[in-house]
């Protein structure tokens, strides 16, 4: 969603005004890149990404005031801190990158302490993602959305509250586009209902995982199809736990002909008719999830890609988890169908044997064969060059994986998956055999 180009182009070199690149004096001076005016260290760091400049710091004492410099950052990363100290290192960043427009918050320990921080410091945030954090108050919660009234997305993925007070907020947010309520076990049907009701301008839904408890009724295809019908004007992303939905709810969802992004997780209960169709629906498909669905055949997928070659042309992330029933022609069908994919997740598709045609998507970045029980990696071997992280189990596809990318002198991330119902991975380092 926010690309940042690494390198300087010809078109940006040009831009710079004469006294500023190539004037005489920078060339009888400039002995070294550790050297450069300040002014031009700041024009070259603006062209890279966060990680980037954190890598920048450590070169020297001056590239690290120039990495430093409140301009250069519009996005911040926290996640896993644990200590007190970690903690203080964070609010201090928050203080003086006081132009930040979307803050990433994950697994911290004081999570409120840097929302109040937030909302101190930076009025103007834009995106705001809160993520797998306990220790959040609702009252904390409240004060954020009052204060940084620019938001256009809230991410709240696994962070409950068991007091929903704040969500009366949210429709005073006249630039929210974007809300995540995913993983809120506190969250009622009347909640959802009340959301699509009042937030006027919300143009993406997502809550791909609603926990149930007993005071909480589940939620049936007249309440989805309610909440979708509110929304359909503006619809362009919405996620849904299926768990409790039937094909009466996502033909519904198929009205929203505006749709770029569609999740159905737990689809256990949908029909491979109904999804054999969507293309003839919704046209400007660039993510579809489908997960866990059970009665979705593999003539399911193969006709839905083929019949709809055309409509999924813009189609860069499918997720097909836990179709179990799907094998070796979905697979053709997808490679043949979508020439921008960057993503595909198969996770636990047990009837697979063979991914050697993904070779054809030449944008594919991110691949999940995890728990693929009878696929074999090795006609797809060498590695395709676009490739950058692979998703897999421990056993013999990871043990050809390594030796391939051995062989080749390759480098790309793997995540060694250790569950089939939940996201619980490592990330494989050289001195761990992973057998």
């Amino acid at each position: 969603m926010y690309p940042s180009n690494n390198l300087l182009s010809e078109q940006s070199l040009n831009s710079f005004d004469n006294d500023s690149l190539f004037e005489d004096r920078f060339q009888k001076t400039v002995k070294g890149f550790n050297r450069l005016p300040q002014e031009l260290l700041l024009k070259i760091f603006s062209h890279l990404d966060e990680r980037d400049l954190y890598n920048a710091q450590q070169v020297c004492q001056r590239w690290k005031k120039g990495a430093l410099n409140p301009s250069l950052w519009d996005k911040l990363k926290i996640q896993g801190l644990h200590t007190t100290e970690s903690v203080n290192d964070a609010l201090k960043k928050i203080w003086l990158f006081d132009q930040l427009k979307q803050v990433y918050i994950k697994d911290v320990l004081e999570a409120s302490v840097l929302l109040r921080q937030v909302y101190r410091c930076l009025p103007n945030l834009q995106y705001l993602i809160i993520r797998h954090c306990s220790s959040i108050t609702p009252m904390t919660m409240k004060a954020v959305l009052r204060k940084c009234h620019l938001l256009k997305m809230l991410d709240l993925k696994g962070t409950s509250f068991k007091d929903n007070a704040f969500l009366e907020e949210l429709p005073k947010l006249e630039h929210l586009k974007i809300l995540n309520l995913s993983e809120n076990e506190h969250l009622s049907i009347k909640d959802f209902i009340d959301i699509s009701l009042n937030c006027r301008y919300l143009e993406e839904f997502y809550v791909s995982t609603i926990k149930s408890d007993t005071s909480h009724k589940r939620i049936t295809d007249d309440d989805c199809k309610f909440i979708v019908s509110t929304m359909t004007r503006n619809l362009k992303g919405f996620c849904i736990d299926g768990a409790t939905l039937t094909d009466a709810c996502f033909q519904t969802i198929l009205l929203c002909d505006k749709l770029q992004h569609l999740g159905f997780h737990r689809a256990y209960n949908l029909t491979g008719k109904t999804v054999s169709v969507i293309w003839q629906y919704l046209k400007n498909l660039k993510t579809l999830k489908l997960t866990f669905g059970n009665q979705i055949a593999d003539s399911d997928i193969e006709s839905l890609f083929l019949r709809g070659k055309m409509e999924f042309c813009r189609l860069e992330i499918v997720d097909l988890t836990g179709c179990w029933k799907i094998s070796n022609n979905s697979i053709l069908a997808v490679s043949q169908s979508c020439p921008k994919l960057r993503k595909l997740i198969i996770k636990c598709c047990k009837k697979i044997t063979d991914i050697a045609p993904l070779k054809k998507c030449e944008n594919l970045e991110i691949l999940n064969v995890s728990f693929c029980s009878e696929l074999l990696i090795g006609p797809w071997l060498p590695v395709p060059t676009s490739i950058r992280v692979v998703f897999i189990d421990k056993g013999y596809n990871l043990n050809e994986l390594l030796h391939s990318l051995n062989t080749e002198k390759r480098k790309i991330k793997i995540c060694i998956c250790h569950s089939q119902y939940k996201k619980s991975f490592e990330i494989y380092r050289p001195d761990s055999s992973g057998k």
